[in-house]
């Protein structure tokens, strides 16, 4: 796992949780998009809109 991505989930409990509750498949979906991102900026920001994609799960 991405350290920014860990970083992230251990800010949330919450949305830690989401993340492990998702489909094995899903969770390799987003950590092989996350390696392939080339700089840490364009890294930090798709980390957040990771986090967005999972808050937005949680209010469904």
């Amino acid at each position: 796992m991405p350290p920014a991505l860990a970083r992230a989930l251990s800010r949330n409990a919450r949305v830690k949780r989401a993340f492990e509750g998702l489909a094995p498949s899903r969770q390799k979906e987003i950590l092989q998009y996350l390696y392939a991102l080339k700089t840490q900026e364009s890294l930090e920001r798709n980390v957040k809109k990771v986090i967005r994609y999972i808050e937005r799960i949680l209010r469904k």
